[in-house]
């Protein structure tokens, strides 16, 4: 049957009397499923990504990566007048090219992928003066989940591709996506709270000095964060960077500085086509406006060491002053942010991995690369050990949908793993069951994936919990955390020994080879599940004493074993930071020296 293509939730590229293909989940939002539910839909689905697959996407896309950030570098340099390093170009915008060359990659592996048999047209809006470019590379994560932008990119994508008509509508669209304009930050600090800050903000800086370490987003506590300061021998600081201005796209200057376009590879050249066009204007039009900020900001100007652990993706104003310093000569030193990194499959590429030169991390790592072994910067070891109630209730705690930034369809991903979740909660028996909550994450309501209307549809008696109550708080309240996705969580909880299940479908598929044999293990202690129902009937069965099970000798070593490797926790976060800072330093500069 011939169907008419819809690739956005938007209704204006709907025909309600025609039977219509919609692309993904993103096309049918849950909160208006009584317009879609009596339409004639189907809904494509892309071929499976395997493990095998999925490795050699990473290798191509990650090969593209290397070829674009050299031309990019070429190419910024001489527009803007400058002779800059590639590391700098690397610190500066290896993030958002990352991300843009997987968004393209997907939208085009989509369209591909399409019967032609099946579809022959779709319902495009006029976009001729819309721009996919955003303000920066924040604006440009959100702006892979916005219905209008992605409308425009599947519309110059499909006529790219050809052999699918598109009508054009007489409406358009409306304008350059800004995130500003769907996430307004609640202002409900207090006069004495917005006070302090000013002062802080205001006065400390005057107490530095031009040669101190840098440190900013360190990931630490911020009491910890301020002894670590006093223990460099430095007035703690409060370093935060401004926002940058607004500045609107050129459409004149990207034509005339568009990228080659004349490769075999037919996705390449859409890749090369587009890449100018969806560059943020803090890298082009607003970049000296950007390295005028940095320029004058009261930060040292001349640091000891860089470190951080969460500014090295999306602030640009620290990016572009990090990018000069380094070109100086100063350190550059990041910390682990979070899980994922040393396991995930395709993670050896990050930026802060490429471009710092030190990596710390949580426990792994060896002394012949820049991965230096550390220890969790978020939690003291001391904080909620064994402060959990044995005798409480069972948690979930879920992930939110995530931004569209992958080069798989994370939203065909996502429909599994919610069903995943409603398949272990029928699995559960009583009285597990009826003492669960659902920890929603804290992001759900931005991704417009509608939790709290799924779980009131297929389970109106589960207990939800949306936000309100911090995650510390439920976890003291209960006897068994249950994380359902690869997470933060499952490295803190079992670092503090407290009692843990996680679970997901995918088995070790999206992991390093050198992280499978710890996940086994945690797995052959049944710790890790691989189906909700395996999961679910392990609950059951240990849910009158918790503790027995959780103090095993094979739960123990289990954890142990696991947290060694990635999830340390130090009893002297302080000291042991300084002396791991101290080092470092000693050796890059024994290194330049040379």
């Amino acid at each position: 049957m011939d169907r008419l293509l819809v690739t956005t939730s938007d209704p204006r590229t709907w025909i309600n009397s025609k039977p219509m293909l919609f692309l993904g989940e993103w096309c049918r939002p849950y909160d208006k499923k009584h317009d879609w539910l009596k339409l004639d839909i189907k809904m494509s689905e892309r071929l499976p990504s395997g493990p095998e697959r999925t490795l050699q996407t990473y290798n191509y896309l990650n090969l593209l990566f290397d070829s674009l950030l050299a031309e990019l570098t070429e190419l910024l340099n001489s527009h803007h007048g400058e002779t800059h390093s590639q590391r700098y170009w690397h610190i500066i915008l290896g993030h958002w090219l990352h991300r843009a060359i997987a968004i393209v990659y997907n939208r085009y592996d989509s369209i591909s992928q399409l019967n032609s048999a099946s579809v022959s047209k779709t319902i495009t809006l006029q976009s001729d003066h819309y721009s996919l470019s955003t303000n920066d590379s924040l604006d440009f994560i959100y702006a892979s989940n916005d219905a209008e932008w992605n409308h425009v990119l599947y519309k110059k994508t499909i006529k790219y591709i050809g052999g699918i008509f598109c009508e054009d509508s007489e409406q358009s669209v409306q304008g350059r996506f800004t995130r500003k304009s769907i996430f307004k930050s609640p202002q409900n600090n207090s006069i004495a709270k917005t006070f302090l800050r000013s002062a802080v903000k205001v006065a400390f800086p005057l107490m530095s000095r031009e040669t101190d370490s840098f440190i900013i987003g360190s990931y630490f506590p911020p009491t910890t964060e301020a002894l670590l300061c006093l223990s460099l021998g430095q007035v703690p600081q409060k370093w935060n960077s401004p926002e940058i201005a607004v500045t609107p796209p050129d459409p004149h200057l990207r034509d005339r500085i568009k990228l080659s376009a004349n490769s075999t590879d037919k996705f390449e050249n859409l890749l090369r086509d587009l890449l100018i066009e969806l560059m943020p204007t803090c890298f082009l039009e607003g970049y000296k406006q950007v390295a005028l900020q940095a320029k004058n900001l009261p930060w040292p100007s001349r640091p000891r060491l860089i470190f951080t652990s969460n500014n090295f993706d999306t602030d640009e104003i620290f990016k572009l002053w990090t990018a000069k310093k380094v070109e100086q000569g100063v350190p550059y030193f990041v910390g682990q942010h979070g899980n994922n990194y040393g396991t995930l499959l395709g993670s050896g590429t990050r930026p802060e991995y490429l471009t710092s030169d030190r990596f710390f991390t949580w426990g792994w790592g060896n002394a012949e690369s820049n991965k230096v072994p550390a220890f969790i910067f978020k939690r003291k070891n001391n904080r909620w050990r064994r402060n959990f109630n044995p005798h409480g209730g069972l948690l979930l705690i879920e992930v939110s949908r995530p931004n569209r930034l992958e080069f798989m369809d994370t939203d065909q991903s996502f429909a599994k793993y919610q069903e995943d979740q409603f398949r272990f909660v029928e699995a559960l028996t009583e009285p597990p069951k009826g003492e669960l909550t659902v920890r929603l994450h804290a992001e759900w309501r931005k991704m417009g994936w509608f939790e709290d209307l799924r779980w009131a549809d297929r389970h109106p008696e589960i207990k939800l919990e949306n936000g309100h109550v911090s995650i510390e708080q439920m976890i003291r309240n209960s006897r068994l955390c249950v994380h359902s996705y690869d997470s933060t969580g499952i490295l803190e909880t079992l670092a503090l020994n407290i009692p843990t299940i996680c679970f997901w479908s995918h088995g070790t598929d999206h992991l390093l080879d050198e992280a499978k044999p710890l996940y086994n293990i945690l797995a052959t202690a049944r710790i890790l599940f691989f189906t909700p129902e395996a999961a679910a009937s392990h609950i059951n069965s240990v849910w009158s004493d918790v503790p027995a099970w959780w103090n095993s000798a094979t739960v123990q070593q289990a954890r142990q074993d696991f947290t060694r490797q990635y999830a340390r926790l130090s009893n002297e976060p302080v000291k042991e930071m300084k002396q791991i800072l101290l080092k470092q330093l000693e050796l890059f500069e024994n290194k330049t020296r040379k």
